[in-house]
């Protein structure tokens, strides 16, 4: 008897420490886009919290790419190709510890604009990031709504 209940306590110590140390992650899911087609080639670069480079991956010839982070991370993904702007978001996955146990999907495209368009603030793109992606307060992460950037993109406003 004493075996028997010794054995369902380190049973149930070992599903709690389960649950207390699972944490979700964020499967990203994109496409490389140039005028509005697939761009093969390009280069996505994953690293988080400023220093750790996780990933450093190429479209095919779909454009697509994927990967997966775990939340409670910063992470900025750099987006590079031949004759395109060199361009950077941030994907802010810092949660309250009571929402670490979910998985969100996010999709994107991500749209590469052309180096020698004159009229593109293309010395934007390396000082800022494209989008910002933070937590909703719910359950869900979104792009940053207060974040404007692309009302600055091309120098003439009617473009």
């Amino acid at each position: 008897m004493l075996f028997r209940t010794i054995c369902l306590i380190l049973l149930f110590l070992s599903g709690l420490s389960l649950r207390v140390s699972a944490q979700g992650d964020m499967r990203f899911f994109g496409t490389a886009l140039k005028g509005k087609q697939p761009l093969a080639g390009a280069t996505v670069t994953v690293v988080m919290d400023g220093s750790n480079q996780l990933y450093k991956l190429t479209t095919g010839k779909n454009g697509k790419f994927k990967f997966t982070v775990n939340l409670g991370h910063e992470y900025r993904i750099s987006f590079a190709a031949p004759g395109c702007v060199n361009m950077f978001m941030m994907l802010n996955l810092k949660v309250p510890k009571e929402k670490l146990w979910i998985y969100p999907d996010y999709v994107a495209d991500i749209p590469f604009f052309d180096g020698t368009e004159s009229n593109l603030n293309s010395d934007l793109f390396s000082r800022e990031p494209f989008i910002k992606v933070v937590f909703d307060g719910k359950g869900g992460f979104q792009d940053d709504p207060s974040w404007r950037f692309i009302d600055r993109v091309f120098k003439d406003v009617n473009e």
